[in-house]
């Protein structure tokens, strides 16, 4: 007879089996999405300003929990004139991905309202491209066109 945790002659007519297989999927995605998350750091968002950019396309990366978003941010005298999100891996924020550029670009800050239902997504890529201007004009990572 079997016994054990994949018993199946439980004496609680088979709920306490399904029961340890549900935490033990739970467990198991957690234990896969904290090892999804890797190094994160936070990126101080905010308005841009104008007199420390210089002219170029820079490329910016950024990490929030599963979310990982890779932009190229071009940069026209001192003004951000377009973003393009080069990468964005997600879960359910794909919505982000349109609209916060377009928020960012309007503001000129890279701190805008996040998209609902997509907030990791909204935080990555706004951080993503206060990452891409701080390499602009610090000698940071320039876009490879």
């Amino acid at each position: 007879m079997c016994t054990g945790f994949f018993s199946f002659n439980d004496v609680d007519g088979g709920r306490g089996l399904v029961l340890r297989r549900l935490l033990l999927c739970l467990s198991l995605f957690c234990f896969i999405m904290s090892a999804c998350a890797g190094p994160q750091r936070t990126v101080g968002l905010g308005p841009v300003d104008p007199n420390s950019l210089s002219d170029g396309v820079f490329r910016g990366k950024s990490r929030v929990g599963p979310v990982i978003a890779e932009v190229d941010v071009t940069v026209v005298n001192g003004v951000i004139s377009r973003i393009d999100v080069i990468r964005h891996m997600n879960m359910l924020g794909g919505a982000a991905t349109p609209i916060i550029p377009d928020r960012i670009v309007s503001a000129q800050s890279t701190e805008v309202d996040v998209v609902s239902g997509a907030t990791g997504s909204s935080i990555a890529i706004m951080q993503a491209v206060q990452d891409a201007l701080g390499a602009s004009p610090a000698g940071g990572e320039k876009s490879p066109k």
